[in-house]
């Protein structure tokens, strides 16, 4: 078996990902499990050459088309040999509604600056959130986009935007030096694939208030956590944070923080649950006061602004049969409100 024949057999399994190790059985992740697949006797060195690779024995990230399949690859090493790890992600960039995401988000597309985060796990479709955003971008404006990722996950087609999009270590060194000659690009629009370090947060903030729309991805539990990763970054060690906290609440304009839970329909796949706050005049003021702690009761008291809590989400979900009780439950950080 070949690796177009592997990929194109793990996706006629709606596998989100696929795990090659030497020596070991074949991994699926289904619906966010894993599972042990089959037995392959597999040479990860000739897989690696159709790819075009060259193993540096330690940590290499990549992406690919594999016919109708857009792959992101990471290749690493353990105590037993070479693995790799493919996402599969679909060459169609799907909509907002496709994705059954919250409606506000159609809103959040209309931002012409500011500075809007997708946060969460890894797996929980942070990128495919952010590139439905772009997508409806794409369809409703007339704007230049630039994204800056490592690897480029989907591939964008023009309609009314220009768009272009670079790749860490191919066409660019790291995310806050791409940032900041991005602003002598004429963009409009500026994704950022990862807010993974200080350096990277402070190019962010800056271009979201020299007038520029940023999104961007950052590993956080939900909106109160973002906020607060986004704020200490920033602040670079100094006790005093205000200034960090004001320039955060001059550019935030929402987040949100999701998971990815297994829908109740037998092969339907998983659903997006999340959390929703839009960046209004009360949460700027928590923001700038150091009482991000109170977020949530905001978020609670805003739904009629689009805003809500992630278990507001899930007993939704519960009651249209989406997904089960058990499931939301495992996902809540306050059970007692399913």
């Amino acid at each position: 078996m070949n690796l177009n024949e592997l990929l194109s057999e793990a996706a006629a399994l709606r596998a989100s990902d696929v795990h090659l190790s030497a020596g070991k059985p074949m991994y699926l992740r289904i619906d966010g499990e894993l599972i042990n697949y089959k037995n392959l006797d597999l040479n990860l060195n000739k897989i690696l050459d159709e790819l075009g690779l060259k193993d540096n024995g330690h940590e290499l990230d990549f992406s690919f088309n594999n016919n109708n399949i857009r792959v992101r690859g990471s290749l690493y090493h353990d105590i037993n040999g070479l693995a790799i790890a493919f996402r599969l992600l679909p060459m169609k960039v799907l909509s907002l509604d496709e994705l059954g995401l919250p409606e506000i988000l159609k809103s959040i597309a209309k931002n012409k600056s500011g500075l809007f985060i997708a946060a969460g796990a890894a797996g929980s479709g942070k990128s495919s959130t952010l590139a439905a955003i772009i997508n409806e971008i794409n369809n409703t404006r007339r704007e230049h986009i630039i994204t800056i990722e490592d690897p480029i996950e989907y591939l964008h087609e023009p309609n009314l935007c220009l768009i272009h999009q670079r790749e860490i270590n191919l066409n660019t060194l790291n995310f806050a030096g791409a940032v900041k000659y991005a602003l002598r690009q004429d963009p409009n629009v500026i994704l950022i694939g990862e807010l993974r370090d200080a350096e990277t947060i402070s190019a962010a903030v800056t271009a979201a208030e020299t007038g520029h729309f940023i999104l961007a991805s950052l590993h956080a539990q939900d909106a109160a956590q973002a906020i607060e990763r986004l704020i200490a970054s920033l602040a670079s060690g100094n006790n005093n944070n205000n200034e960090a906290r004001v320039r955060i609440a001059g550019v935030l304009t929402g987040i949100i923080s999701q998971r990815l839970i297994k829908n109740a329909n037998v092969n339907k796949g998983r659903v997006c649950a999340a959390e929703v706050c839009i960046a209004n005049n009360a949460v700027k003021n928590l923001i700038r006061e150091n009482k991000v702690y109170n977020l949530r009761t905001v978020i609670q008291t805003n739904l009629a602004q689009g805003m809500q809590t992630l278990e507001y989400n899930l007993s939704n979900l519960i009651k249209a049969g989406v997904i089960t009780r058990e499931d939301a439950l495992s996902y809540a950080s306050y059970p007692a409100e399913i």
